[in-house]
């Protein structure tokens, strides 16, 4: 039993805020117990806040029960903080001087780990005590109470890598802001070890369960793929779990030697817990005890590894070791030369759409406490935010990492040079990200200059694109500083210079060749080359190239960053005249006239949920259905081969590219472009859409009836009626299998273009073009409202329901059904009366099964 006195410096007319009590004298207590009970007089509020914090942390891990006095007014509480969960009781007043009849106290019975509370008050009418308050339920009994984080270990947890700087929060920790990752956990397959196969995934929510199941595992992650912050959060979620970690930089081992080890350990103990507990942090069951070796790739060689491994492995059942990527090599050797480990090799990986998403919410919901949060605002900024870092991550341009999403959303909450840019200017994002990447070099090293850093790596994107290439030597790399200290009059240091861009990820050097670190620096730089020689004939020449082959992954990325920096009229023009050439041998889709054409899955479609439940639930399914696609279509690129004969697939990725590239172009310059030239690109947009519907329509639909010719040519001349029937049957099958393929098709590529022009700020656009008057572009519209910025205008849309079938319109009618659904799926409603009308009307009934069209139309 702990016993404080309070009192000891209490004053008349006391103040709560004011009480001090000194943490040097009840931080000597270090008895333990089967259950500690822990009496004091003043609740903590009345003390000053140096001191409050610490006496509540104090408190609440050395402590099953808690008796408090002093503010007359009895009341039971269970607390539950990140620590641990204790019982407080403040106590009945057994003599009050003003009122002779008010008198109580209490009663607490304890057995094993049960506990009940009576409160007992005077009831003056029956002369006697009774009972007024029962209270019954488990204690949470921790196997020791006297190891919990020292106030400076904390804070290192807490605190993040990178600077957070938050509108509604002063000090921002990265405990508010913090999502587990999914990592994908390498199974042993006949002691073969490959990075691309055999892997399970851990979803972030299950990783700390997975842990304790696992024991023994090795993460790795690329640089800032948030390894250090994974072991920090770690070690301060399991302390709830009753496991103590302790957290080893590989760096500073130094010499390997039993000794030094166990030094080493003791010196990690006393940071954590305090100096007096490091004997008994060690008299601690293996079973409670969790070693990180954080930076484990540090240790210089394997043996040297192994003989860490080994000695830790007598003291600690739970081993976490943390590396950079270096180490799947080390895993990959040991693989083929069939040595066996008794680690799991977990890979962190980028953050998908779920992780995004948590992220990005918890920002947005963070608040220093009593603002008030409007719902359907943040809900947008949400949206906004998810879909400005998809675009910045395209096809896998950028790292989806979480120090990269928190500088975006930072930036989309502030301006650095304080000028009001456009949050869709995804140019200056990146360029964002490389200046932060190349401050952080300067911080490194003194003799870095931010101006030179940037015209290095200009010049050698240059190099790149007059060669074609992605990778250069190390001599040509030096070759091209030595030439441009020449030119400039600089001293850069090669050496020096590569070293540093190294540690920041701009460029990596493996085996002799230098090469930028993502995709996204490359296609920065050499965009931003193109756009600073716009007016010379050769860069003229070369985007006129690009844009007619953008087909070409490396033409189309490097033409979509060339849009993100420069809205130059040249570059417009180029990109509008190669779209109004493509598949310019097509009339443009016309809905009007293919009324008939049937979609048949409604047996896919999961109509039976309700749309005012379970919205955000609907949402995360989504999302991790969309990361489920995406995991599946990275290992499917991995292994697809393109043949060169292939053109359908190519005109098709030329006419997506352009699209996108289009729309890039609209969002990017909504109040910077003309009237005229936005008109020119948003019909230009619609209609090539329409055109390769136009295309997709030919190859399916003409392949059958050149197919079924075929059969009817070889029946000829004297084909009888059963064969003409068995022909005409299996025609229609296949004709409604096409119908119900066109179908999706057709409203992929409706969403598609609606996605790539939908911006608020080009709504007068839209809504004013001569196209309006078209069926297929008021179904674009229709989506951008209901899909892009979960909008629905229900008479509008049951108005134009009803007239596509007074038209005999099934095919348009179908499609707007079928966009209808999709937004209350996901936004879901709040307006019981109005979506009950759409679903009478759309007849949206229960029969129907799963839905697998969200997800892989998205």
């Amino acid at each position: 039993m702990n016993l404080l006195n309070s009192a000891w410096l209490t004053e008349k007319r006391e103040k709560p805020g004011n009480l001090y009590f000194p943490s040097k004298e009840y931080k000597k207590i270090t008895k333990d117990g089967d259950i500690v009970i822990t009496v004091y007089h003043h609740p903590s509020n009345w003390m000053h806040p140096n001191d409050r914090n610490e006496f509540n942390r104090w408190v609440m891990n050395k402590s099953d029960l808690i008796y408090v006095g002093h503010e007359h007014l009895g009341r039971n509480e269970v607390v539950e903080t990140r620590d641990t969960t204790y019982h407080a009781q403040y106590g009945e007043v057994l003599q009050e001087r003003d009122d002779a009849k008010s008198s109580g106290f209490i009663i607490s019975y304890i057995e094993g780990d049960e506990k009940s509370t009576q409160v007992y008050n005077w009831d003056d009418a029956r002369k006697m005590y009774s009972i007024s308050y029962t209270l019954s339920g488990k204690l949470n009994i921790k196997d020791n109470k006297y190891l919990y984080f020292q106030k400076e270990f904390q804070e290192y947890l807490e605190t993040a890598d990178i600077r957070i700087s938050h509108p509604h929060k002063e000090k921002v920790t990265m405990r508010d802001l913090y999502v587990y990752p999914d990592v994908e956990a390498y199974k042993e397959t006949d002691n073969n070890y490959d990075i691309n196969k055999d892997s399970v995934t851990v979803k972030g929510d299950e990783l700390l369960d997975y842990i304790l199941k696992t024991k023994r595992i090795s993460f790795s992650g690329g640089a800032k793929a948030g390894k250090t912050a994974l072991a920090k959060n770690i070690a301060f979620d399991f302390i709830e779990k009753g496991k103590y970690c302790i957290i080893i930089d590989c760096a500073g081992i130094g010499t390997i030697s039993n000794k030094n080890l166990s030094k080493i350990e003791e010196i990690c103990i006393s940071k954590a817990y305090g100096k007096e507990y490091v004997g008994a942090y060690k008299q601690l069951e293996l079973s409670n005890k969790v070693l990180i070796l954080d930076g484990f790739e540090k240790i210089r060689d394997r043996a040297t590894k192994k003989e860490v491994l080994d000695y830790f492995d007598n003291f600690y059942d739970y081993i976490l070791t943390f590396s950079n990527t270096t180490f799947e090599l080390e895993l990959l050797d040991e693989s083929l030369n069939n040595e066996k480990s008794n680690y799991v090799h977990c890979s962190i990986s980028e953050m998908g759409y779920r992780r995004r998403n948590q992220l990005i919410s918890k920002w947005y919901y963070l608040r220093e406490g009593g603002d008030v949060i409007v719902d359907d605002i943040v809900k947008e900024k949400i949206s906004e935010a998810m879909s400005t870092i998809d675009v910045l991550r395209g096809n896998g341009y950028m790292p989806c990492i979480p120090p990269h999403i928190l500088i975006i959303l930072q930036q989309l909450e502030y301006s650095v040079d304080g000028s009001n840019q456009e949050r869709s200017n995804y140019g200056y994002l990146y360029e964002f990200l490389i200046t932060k990447s190349i401050l952080e070099m300067n911080q490194n090293c003194e003799y870095i200059h931010k101006d030179i850093a940037f015209g290095i790596l200009t010049n050698i994107a240059e190099y790149m694109l007059n060669t074609e290439s992605r990778v250069m030597s190390i001599d040509q790399y030096k070759n091209i500083v030595y030439q441009y200290n020449k030119d400039f009059q600089t001293d850069a240091n090669a050496e020096q210079y590569i070293h540093e861009y190294g540690k920041v990820e701009l460029l990596s050097e493996k085996d002799g060749q230098v090469f930028f670190g993502y995709p996204y620096i490359h296609y920065y730089f050499t965009a931003k080359h193109l756009a600073n020689n716009i007016g010379k004939d050769w860069a003229q020449r070369k985007i006129q190239c690009m844009s007619q082959h953008l087909y070409e992954e490396e033409y189309g990325d490097i033409m979509i960053f060339l849009c993100h920096l420069s809205k130059d009229d040249f570059i417009i023009q180029t990109v509008l005249d190669n779209a109004k050439d493509i598949f310019s041998n097509k009339l443009t889709f016309d809905f009007g006239e293919h009324k008939s054409i049937k979609m048949s899955f409604d047996e896919y479609l999961k109509t039976d949920f309700i749309p005012e439940k379970d919205t955000e639930k609907r949402q995360e399914e989504l999302l991790e259905r969309q990361d489920i696609q995406e995991r599946k279509n990275k290992k499917q690129r991995d292994i697809d081969v393109i043949e060169d004969d292939k053109e359908e697939i190519y005109n098709l990725d030329n006419a997506f590219k352009t699209i996108e590239v289009m729309g890039q172009i609209l969002k990017n310059y909504p109040g910077t472009i003309k009237g005229t030239v936005k008109n020119d690109l948003l019909e230009t947009t619609y209609n090539l859409g329409m055109r390769t519907l136009s295309y997709t329509s030919d190859i399916l639909y003409g392949g059958i009836e050149r197919i079924f010719a075929e059969i009817r040519k070889k029946l000829q001349p004297n084909p009888s009626q059963i064969e003409m029937d068995k022909i005409e049957k299996i025609s229609r099958k296949l004709s409604n299998s096409m119908d119900n393929l066109f179908g999706l098709l057709s409203y992929a590529m409706i969403r598609n273009l609606a996605s790539s022009v939908a911006n608020k700020a080009l709504m007068p656009v839209i809504s004013q073009s001569t196209l309006n008057h078209i069926i297929g572009y008021d179904l674009v519209r229709d989506s951008i409202q209901l899909n892009e910025f979960g909008i629905i205008a229900v008479d509008l849309v049951l108005n134009k329901y009803d007239n596509y079938r007074s038209q005999n319109n099934v095919f348009a009618a179908k499609l707007l059904r079928l966009l209808v659904l999709d937004h209350y799926y996901v936004y879901g409603s709040k307006d019981f009366k109005n979506r009950q009308k759409v679903w009478e009307k759309m007849k949206f009934g229960n029969k129907e099964k799963v839905l697998a069209l969200q997800g892989d139309i998205n």
